[in-house]
Protein backbone atom coordinates (compact mmCIF):
# COMPACT_ATOMS: atom_id res chain seq x y z
CA UNK A 1 0.00 0.00 0.00
CA UNK A 2 1.19 3.24 -1.05
CA UNK A 3 2.28 5.40 1.91
CA UNK A 4 0.37 9.13 1.79
CA UNK A 5 0.97 12.01 4.21
CA UNK A 6 -0.48 15.40 4.14
CA UNK A 7 2.02 18.03 4.26
CA UNK A 8 2.04 22.17 4.86
CA UNK A 9 2.52 23.94 1.85
CA UNK A 10 5.59 26.09 1.93
CA UNK A 11 5.80 29.60 0.21
CA UNK A 12 7.57 27.66 -2.75
CA UNK A 13 5.35 25.17 -3.88
CA UNK A 14 1.70 26.73 -2.43
CA UNK A 15 -0.59 27.16 -5.42
CA UNK A 16 -1.34 30.73 -6.09
CA UNK A 17 -3.66 31.94 -2.84
CA UNK A 18 -4.06 28.99 -1.13
CA UNK A 19 -6.34 29.18 2.00
CA UNK A 20 -5.62 28.79 5.56
CA UNK A 21 -4.90 25.61 6.38
CA UNK A 22 -3.84 24.32 3.49
CA UNK A 23 -1.82 20.96 2.42
CA UNK A 24 -0.18 19.14 -0.24
CA UNK A 25 -1.15 15.48 -0.20
CA UNK A 26 2.06 13.61 -1.07
CA UNK A 27 2.65 9.65 -2.27
CA UNK A 28 6.08 9.02 -2.64
CA UNK A 29 7.80 11.88 -2.22
CA UNK A 30 5.59 13.43 -4.61
CA UNK A 31 2.23 16.03 -4.65
CA UNK A 32 -0.63 14.13 -5.89
CA UNK A 33 -2.98 16.69 -4.72
CA UNK A 34 -3.85 19.64 -2.56
CA UNK A 35 -6.50 19.47 0.55
CA UNK A 36 -7.84 22.55 2.96
CA UNK A 37 -9.40 21.96 6.24
CA UNK A 38 -11.39 25.06 7.57
CA UNK A 39 -11.63 25.95 11.73
CA UNK A 40 -15.01 24.18 11.42
CA UNK A 41 -13.90 20.45 9.72
CA UNK A 42 -15.30 21.16 5.97
CA UNK A 43 -12.68 19.19 4.09
CA UNK A 44 -11.41 20.47 0.41
CA UNK A 45 -9.64 18.38 -1.93
CA UNK A 46 -8.48 18.57 -5.45
CA UNK A 47 -5.97 15.26 -7.15
CA UNK A 48 -4.09 15.33 -10.04
CA UNK A 49 -4.55 12.58 -12.36
CA UNK A 50 -4.16 9.83 -10.06
CA UNK A 51 -6.23 6.47 -9.89
CA UNK A 52 -8.85 6.50 -7.59
CA UNK A 53 -7.25 4.17 -4.65
CA UNK A 54 -4.85 6.30 -3.97
CA UNK A 55 -7.46 9.71 -3.88
CA UNK A 56 -9.51 7.59 -1.16
CA UNK A 57 -5.56 7.13 0.87
CA UNK A 58 -5.24 10.91 0.30
CA UNK A 59 -8.73 11.55 1.99
CA UNK A 60 -8.39 9.46 4.56
CA UNK A 61 -4.97 10.60 5.39
CA UNK A 62 -6.72 14.01 5.42
CA UNK A 63 -9.15 12.94 7.70
CA UNK A 64 -6.90 11.73 10.16
CA UNK A 65 -4.66 14.59 10.27
CA UNK A 66 -8.01 16.47 10.72
CA UNK A 67 -8.89 14.88 13.93
CA UNK A 68 -5.44 14.27 15.32
CA UNK A 69 -3.15 17.08 14.41
CA UNK A 70 -5.86 19.62 14.33
CA UNK A 71 -7.32 17.93 16.98
CA UNK A 72 -11.18 18.87 15.42
CA UNK A 73 -13.78 16.37 16.68
CA UNK A 74 -16.11 16.69 13.09
CA UNK A 75 -15.22 16.86 9.92
CA UNK A 76 -17.55 17.21 6.66
CA UNK A 77 -17.06 17.48 3.07
CA UNK A 78 -19.39 19.26 1.07
CA UNK A 79 -19.58 17.93 -2.18
CA UNK A 80 -22.13 18.65 -5.55
CA UNK A 81 -24.70 16.27 -5.91
CA UNK A 82 -23.23 15.36 -9.40
CA UNK A 83 -20.15 15.42 -8.20
CA UNK A 84 -19.86 11.09 -8.51
CA UNK A 85 -16.23 10.24 -8.16
CA UNK A 86 -15.24 12.76 -5.10
CA UNK A 87 -18.77 11.04 -3.31
CA UNK A 88 -17.52 7.56 -4.24
CA UNK A 89 -14.21 8.47 -2.82
CA UNK A 90 -15.05 10.26 0.16
CA UNK A 91 -17.70 7.23 1.15
CA UNK A 92 -14.69 4.70 0.60
CA UNK A 93 -12.86 7.25 2.84
CA UNK A 94 -15.08 6.61 5.46
CA UNK A 95 -17.24 9.61 5.21
CA UNK A 96 -20.74 9.02 5.86
CA UNK A 97 -23.96 11.09 3.10
CA UNK A 98 -26.04 13.33 5.36
CA UNK A 99 -29.10 15.13 3.77
CA UNK A 100 -29.24 18.44 5.32
CA UNK A 101 -32.86 20.53 4.54
CA UNK A 102 -32.55 23.76 5.73
CA UNK A 103 -36.12 25.23 6.93
CA UNK A 104 -37.60 28.44 5.29
CA UNK A 105 -35.89 27.24 1.83
CA UNK A 106 -39.00 27.27 0.08
CA UNK A 107 -41.40 24.96 -1.89
CA UNK A 108 -38.61 22.85 -3.06
CA UNK A 109 -37.47 21.92 0.33
CA UNK A 110 -41.38 21.27 1.31
CA UNK A 111 -41.41 18.87 -1.64
CA UNK A 112 -38.61 17.40 -0.32
CA UNK A 113 -39.84 16.24 2.85
CA UNK A 114 -43.53 15.25 1.03
CA UNK A 115 -41.71 13.07 -0.52
CA UNK A 116 -39.85 11.14 2.41
CA UNK A 117 -42.15 10.95 4.53
CA UNK A 118 -44.22 9.43 1.67
CA UNK A 119 -41.56 7.16 1.02
CA UNK A 120 -41.27 6.03 4.92
CA UNK A 121 -45.11 5.63 5.22
CA UNK A 122 -45.36 3.91 1.86
CA UNK A 123 -47.81 6.14 0.68
CA UNK A 124 -48.41 7.99 -2.00
CA UNK A 125 -47.30 12.01 -2.14
CA UNK A 126 -50.42 13.10 -1.99
CA UNK A 127 -52.06 11.43 0.91
CA UNK A 128 -49.05 13.04 2.72
CA UNK A 129 -50.22 16.86 1.41
CA UNK A 130 -53.39 16.19 2.04
CA UNK A 131 -52.52 15.66 5.43
CA UNK A 132 -50.27 18.59 6.20
CA UNK A 133 -53.13 20.65 4.45
CA UNK A 134 -55.21 19.93 7.87
CA UNK A 135 -52.46 21.26 10.02
CA UNK A 136 -51.29 24.27 8.25
CA UNK A 137 -52.03 27.47 9.74
CA UNK A 138 -51.97 31.02 7.42
CA UNK A 139 -50.20 34.16 8.81
CA UNK A 140 -51.94 35.61 11.92
CA UNK A 141 -54.22 38.01 10.41
CA UNK A 142 -53.27 37.54 6.85
CA UNK A 143 -50.22 39.02 7.28
CA UNK A 144 -48.03 38.81 10.03
CA UNK A 145 -44.93 36.09 10.41
CA UNK A 146 -44.97 33.03 8.17
CA UNK A 147 -47.37 30.09 7.61
CA UNK A 148 -47.06 27.35 9.74
CA UNK A 149 -47.50 23.60 10.11
CA UNK A 150 -48.63 22.34 13.60
CA UNK A 151 -45.76 19.43 13.81
CA UNK A 152 -46.81 17.57 16.85
CA UNK A 153 -50.11 17.64 15.36
CA UNK A 154 -49.12 15.67 12.45
CA UNK A 155 -47.16 13.36 13.37
CA UNK A 156 -49.73 12.16 15.60
CA UNK A 157 -52.33 12.01 12.26
CA UNK A 158 -49.47 10.23 10.38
Amino acid sequence: MSEVSIEPWTAVDAPAGPPERAYAIVSGGQVVGSASVDDVGVLQWEFADIDERLAVLGVDALIEFAFGELGLHRVQARLGADDKLNQRIASRAGLRREGVVRGGAGHGADEIQVARVARARNVGPDQIRAVVQQYRSDRTLGIFGEPTVNVVGLNLAL
